[in-house]
């Protein structure tokens, strides 16, 4: 989960164990400074982005089984990783049907990543609009027979 986790507008490396939720972050803005801390599980994927629109990318899972949807805010994101497994999320939430994959993005054009779901087998697109109270708006596009393209 490349992302800039410090502000700096430099990408930072980061990993996610999917088996323990143990993350691993390497902050460039502080010479490569490693924060590690346990936020998810083997249930859920990563999907980081800047969700409260403060220019950090906050650290985020979805579990596609359940539809579950967390995010941790970037502004506690040292303590709240450090404190393992006592953590307060931005954000947490179902996030339309199960079974679909994370892609998040700022689909309102508002500063902050909105969750959102595509369903391949289908080609529907479930988008949960910061903007609009996360309500969710939804549409077909794509199917079976295409690829997904992330940036």
């Amino acid at each position: 989960m490349v992302a800039d986790y410090d502000g700096d507008g430099l990408a930072d490396p980061a990993v996610y164990n999917r088996v323990t939720g143990l993350w691993a972050i390497s902050l460039s803005g502080s010479s490569g400074q490693v924060i590690t801390g346990t936020f998810g599980s083997s249930a859920y994927l990563p999907v980081s982005a800047d969700y409260d629109g403060d220019g950090l990318a906050d650290p985020a899972i979805y579990a596609p089984a359940t539809a579950d949807w967390q995010v941790l805010p970037s502004t506690s994101l040292t303590a709240a990783l450090a404190v393992q497994g006592r953590y307060a999320t931005l954000w947490d939430g179902v996030v339309g049907n199960v079974n679909g994959l994370p892609v998040p993005a700022d689909y309102d054009g508002d500063g902050q990543a909105d969750p959102a779901v595509y369903h391949q087998g289908t080609g529907l697109w479930q988008l949960f609009r910061s903007s609009q109270s996360y309500r969710e708006r939804n549409g077909y596009f794509g199917g079976p027979e295409y690829q997904l393209v992330l940036e």
